[in-house]
């Protein structure tokens, strides 16, 4: 699993799996974000964008409140400035 992704314990599966449902929009952006983070493993710097996943930064922060995705440390840094 991703290292900006939930936790991987079948509880937070389970809930996870409830959040998405059949949800075809949040496994697209979902898989985008996983395919870039997979690609990109080498690099220091992990992540992506929200126009590298076609969604709006509102479905993002959806996804942080939700617990789905987690903001990365070098993110957090740019959004308080």
């Amino acid at each position: 699993m991703s290292k900006y992704f939930g936790p991987e314990d079948p509880v937070a599966a389970a809930r996870y799996g409830k959040l998405i449902g059949n949800n075809s929009k949040l496994i697209g952006i979902l898989q985008k974000a996983v395919e870039i983070e997979e690609s990109d493993a080498q690099k220091e710097e992990i992540g992506w964008e929200w126009h590298e996943v076609n969604a709006y930064p509102a479905t993002l922060v959806k996804l942080v409140v939700d617990g789905l995705i987690k903001i990365p440390p070098r993110a957090k840094d740019a959004l308080s400035t």
